[in-house]
């Protein structure tokens, strides 16, 4: 018999149970039926030993009667069933070591295929593992990029009001200059007028009142300058640091994938 190199090639694994038997009657007359499956032409000269081996309880008679029915040379002296032909021998023991051979390769088969079943089984959760690791990893992926693009949206709307304020204050900054300049051109008219009418005392009075009357509106502009550039300062400082958090805001550590396995 020509011996198998299972380590060469490719082979699709197919398992299958094999028979098993209770005793060795029963394997006896599973091989006799395999024998006569292959070589019909044998069945009538082993047919009474076939019969003979089944267990049922007429078998002995009824192989006994095949018997009789045999060719005078193939009759043994006890009336029984006789022993099987060294050409039948030699066959069934064929038969015998082929089907162990068969068994052993079925045996080896079935390790292989438990063993590439376990490798696939670990690549499988591997995989499962990577698509999982993948999964979470987008979803993160995503709720960085709403929390970026919220934050953004938060930041043009501070970003806008911090304008807003800073024109409306420049605004109400000008219009105190504008009133202060329009009291001091008053005082100066009012004070010209006096002069040329020649009117020195009041003319003395209206100045001191005047210069007085500067000296308040002078103090109110500074006063007021004052208020206005500490009120700018603290929104160009306000807006400065909502501006570094959300810069720091949007450039988050990214999570580390999984290492793996």
């Amino acid at each position: 018999m020509t011996a198998v190199d299972l380590a060469k090639g490719q082979y699709s694994v197919v398992v299958s149970v094999g028979k098993s038997y209770k005793t060795r009657r029963e394997e006896q007359n599973d091989m006799i039926g395999q024998l006569i499956t292959a070589a019909p032409q044998m069945a009538p000269v082993i047919s009474d030993l076939w019969v003979g081996s089944m267990d049922f309880p007429a078998s002995t008679a009824i192989a006994e009667r095949l018997h009789k029915m045999l060719p005078p040379q193939l009759q043994s002296g006890n009336g029984g069933p006789p022993q099987l032909s060294p050409q039948a021998q030699q066959q069934m023991a064929q038969l015998q070591q082929h089907n162990q051979s068969l068994q052993q390769q079925m045996a080896l088969l079935q390790q292989q295929s438990e063993a590439k079943q376990q490798e696939l089984d670990f690549k499988a959760q591997v995989e499962e593992r990577k698509i999982q690791a993948k999964a979470e990893s987008d979803a993160l992926d995503r709720q960085s990029q709403e929390r970026i693009a919220n934050m953004k949206n938060e930041a043009a709307i501070l970003q806008a009001n911090a304008s807003a304020q800073a024109q409306q204050h420049r605004a109400e900054i000008a219009a105190i200059m504008s009133q202060s300049q329009y009291f001091a051109q008053l005082h100066h008219d009012k004070a010209t007028q006096l002069v040329a009418q020649g009117h020195e005392s009041a003319l003395q009075a209206q100045s001191q009142a005047h210069e007085a009357s500067l000296a308040r509106q002078q103090h109110a502009h500074d006063t007021a300058l004052q208020i206005q550039k500490q009120r700018h300062e603290h929104a160009t400082a306000s807006a400065e640091k909502g501006a570094a958090a959300r810069a720091a805001a949007l450039n988050p550590p990214q999570p580390q994938p999984p290492p793996e396995e």
